[in-house]
């Protein structure tokens, strides 16, 4: 085994030390930034408008009608593996957005 110092990037997160500005207690921030703007790159979205909440938790999503236009599942479960991997690591405000979408993985439409 190697000391090979702090970590500055671990698994695509960019990690950064330091210390609390009054209480000079150590400080680790985690981000992503690197992979939610490859993210929106891959999927046309690199100018999209940010918004304060990811969903309206008073919104029903609703299982799939045979009148519906159907989506690739496979893209479909790709995109939400992608949030979740952000949303476990460094973004938990999306959690339910994702979640909530992840429960139509099995037929999703468009």
């Amino acid at each position: 085994m190697k000391n090979l110092g702090e970590v500055q990037r671990f698994l695509g997160m960019e990690i950064e030390h330091g210390f609390d500005g009054v209480t000079r207690t150590p400080i680790i921030k985690i981000r992503q930034a690197d992979y939610v703007r490859t993210l929106l790159q891959r999927h046309g979205m690199e100018h999209c408008n940010p918004v304060s909440s990811s969903m309206n938790p008073s919104v029903n999503l609703t299982a799939t009608m045979d009148t519906d236009v159907k989506a690739d599942s496979g893209h479909y479960q790709q995109y939400v593996g992608e949030l979740l991997f952000a949303a476990i690591a460094t973004h938990p405000d999306i959690m339910y957005a994702v979640s909530q979408l992840s429960s139509f993985n099995s037929n999703p439409c468009q």
